[in-house]
């Protein structure tokens, strides 16, 4: 998906589009479908990313022109 912008006719105003983005470490995803809620879209990643099934969405943040969301790793638990 690549980055759209208009101008706001009342306020002339650069409107841009952000390009959603989830990150798993120092891996960067894109997104498997804009329409989707980020939860449901990272879980499309799931049979390709096994850790992602026990990981959460953490607060997203804005880099350039891109929308981030970071993958968190769930706890590895060690004991029952």
């Amino acid at each position: 998906m690549q980055t759209t912008s208009t101008t706001d006719a009342g306020t002339g105003n650069k409107i841009v589009a952000l390009t959603r983005v989830f990150r798993l470490g120092s891996l960067s995803l894109a997104d498997p479908n804009a329409a989707l809620p980020p939860e449901e879209a990272m879980q499309l990643y799931a049979m390709s990313y096994p850790v992602i099934v026990t990981s959460t969405l953490g607060d997203p943040f804005v880099e350039g022109d891109t929308l981030v969301y970071p993958i968190n790793k769930g706890e590895v638990k060690t004991k029952g």
